[in-house]
């Protein structure tokens, strides 16, 4: 007999390096004269949906529409200094502070 159904899963790992390396995330925010808040973050997205929950988070911070937000892709030039980009630890610290920096 077969059987169907839905589930969910979750899955977290690569948390945190542990001691030796301090856990934290940086980001920046400019509103731009034409109206787009820029988001810069070296977090890198490798299909994790980084660059998505970021956009998110500032949109609902702010209270404006997603469209408005502009998340830069990093790069070593204009990023803030992160000691490490995986994702996991990244929402997880950004999400607990809902982007605190925005709202100063």
């Amino acid at each position: 007999m077969k059987k169907c159904g839905r589930g969910i899963a979750t899955i977290m790992f690569g948390f945190g390096y542990g001691e030796g390396f301090p856990d934290h995330s940086i980001a920046s925010a400019e509103i731009e004269d034409r109206g787009k808040i820029l988001i810069r973050t070296a977090a890198a997205d490798v299909g994790e949906g980084v660059l998505t929950v970021v956009t998110q988070i500032a949109a609902e911070v702010l209270k404006v529409s997603p469209d408005v937000v502009e998340v830069v892709v990093s790069t070593s030039l204009f990023s803030p200094l992160i000691v490490n980009s995986m994702v996991n630890l990244f929402i997880y610290i950004t999400s607990g502070l809902n982007l605190s920096l925005l709202m100063h």
